[in-house]
């Protein structure tokens, strides 16, 4: 199965990322902080899954001796995808150092 092809079930992961984005930099308040920490939650955990399937291609890729080009797009998305987890995980403990820190006041 071509990889183009293959990449058609991250149409989801894209949308919601994008959501994501956008409620973080349209919607996010002091109000909306809890909501915010599930959505980050959900988005690294989602981010995580989908390094995990770009993983299998890229290794069966290899395997089965693919395009150089394909090697190279399949590494590119899972270091964006694992970079997005990272980043998130980075946000989601600031957020809760910040959380924590307004309870104890």
């Amino acid at each position: 199965m071509c990889v183009l092809v293959s990449h058609f079930d991250e149409v989801s992961l894209v949308s919601f990322n994008a959501f994501f984005a956008w409620y973080g930099l349209k919607r996010f308040s002091q109000g909306t902080a809890q909501s915010y920490s599930s959505l980050l939650t959900f988005a690294v955990v989602a981010n995580i899954a989908f390094f995990t399937f770009e993983i299998g291609l890229l290794l069966n890729g290899l395997r089965s001796g693919a395009l150089l080009w394909e090697a190279i797009a399949l590494n590119s998305i899972a270091l964006i995808l694992i970079s997005g987890a990272g980043l998130g995980v980075h946000v989601k403990q600031k957020l809760v150092t910040y959380q924590y820190q307004s309870n104890q006041s």
